[in-house]
């Protein structure tokens, strides 16, 4: 589980505490985002039960919470604050770049290396920027360590040479203007979303498949920004 002070914890999860053995007891949480509870609470009770499961909290925050035990004689002290924070989002940019792209067919491969392991809940690609004879011969295409391949881009924009884009699930854009240069993201050919749940450590591949023979280029830049969180319970002795 993760321990106090978890960096990545997910936006719907548990609150387990250890029970105090009395047949009417009942929990109060309070849960802020203020460290001494002087704003910006919430408060929730449960009966007989020693947790409690948060859903719908807000991605990018530090939340603070503790317990309190009551029963029908007495009421108990709060117990000490523990804190969390829900998923946040980190850039990886390609070391191994330039790549060179071949006038003869193929795929050629750009990788990014994630050292620590999370929960995907949301990943963006940007600045895949390069060049080569045709556009319109390549197909572009991410790769997770767990082996899901996602269609970015197919076959665009015949005849241009320079490119540079990125994709997000949640755009508006499609790629309608020619040459692709603009630096924006565009909804991807295959959603992105097919990452989430996956672990983020490993290698990720970028694969450039040039379909026809001629042109050739180069890859000069490519990153990706995931959005992680860790499933589990934080326990607290009262």
């Amino acid at each position: 589980s993760p321990s106090d002070g978890a960096e990545f914890a997910p936006t719907d999860l548990q609150l387990v505490w250890e029970a105090v053995s009395s047949p009417d007891a009942f929990y109060t949480i309070e849960l802020s985002t203020v460290s001494d509870f002087s704003e910006d609470v919430s408060t929730f009770t449960t009966e007989a039960q020693s947790e409690f499961f948060l859903t719908g909290l807000d991605a990018t925050t530090e939340y603070f919470w503790r317990v309190m035990k009551e029963t029908s004689c007495s009421i108990g002290d709060f117990s000490p604050t523990f804190s969390f924070s829900t998923p946040s989002c980190f850039p990886f940019t390609s070391i191994d770049v330039p790549v060179n792209l071949s006038p003869i067919p193929g795929d050629f491969i750009s990788t990014i290396e994630i050292p620590f392991d999370g929960e995907i809940q949301d990943l963006n690609v940007s600045g895949i920027e390069g060049t080569h004879g045709d556009l319109g011969q390549l197909t572009i295409s991410l790769l997770s360590p767990s082996g899901t391949a996602v269609v970015l881009v197919d076959e665009i924009c015949e005849g241009t040479q320079d490119f540079n884009f990125g994709f997000d699930d949640s755009s508006e854009l499609l790629i309608a203007d020619c040459p692709a240069t603009t630096g924006l993201s565009y909804k991807p050919d295959e959603e992105l979303s097919a990452f989430i749940g996956e672990p983020t450590q490993g290698t990720w591949t970028l694969i450039i498949s040039d379909n026809v023979s001629g042109g050739g280029g180069s890859l000069l830049d490519w990153s990706i920004e995931i959005c992680i969180g860790n499933a589990g319970s934080f326990v607290l002795t009262t």
